[in-house]
């Protein structure tokens, strides 16, 4: 919502929950195939609640939360110097501020 994209029709079987003024569809779920949509950044600091958001929608879908920024990091690292092995690297960043917090 905060890039000016929005969502202007939803798929059938699908409820609206929550709305804003820049979002008709802020939020959108299918309970019977138990598939939620979010039209908003959940995870950044500004959100109010957005950890205890992701904490409920891990906890219906049946997922355990096994990982933390330091372990995904790690992870990460690994896995991109498995892949490029003696090659360089090139870093570039999309998107706004908080795409690099």
């Amino acid at each position: 919502m905060s890039h000016g994209d929005k969502v202007e029709e939803i798929p059938e079987g699908f409820d609206i929950k929550p709305k804003t003024e820049g979002s008709p569809y802020a939020a959108i779920f299918n309970e019977k195939l138990r598939i939620f949509g979010v039209q908003f950044h959940q995870e950044v600091a500004h959100t109010e609640l957005g950890e205890r958001i992701l904490r409920n929608l891990a906890e219906y879908s049946g997922s355990e939360r096994k990982w933390t920024m330091e372990n995904i990091f790690e992870e990460i690292v690994r896995e991109i110097r498995e892949r490029v092995r003696d090659e360089g690297v090139l870093r570039g960043r999309l998107g706004g501020g908080d795409s690099t917090v």
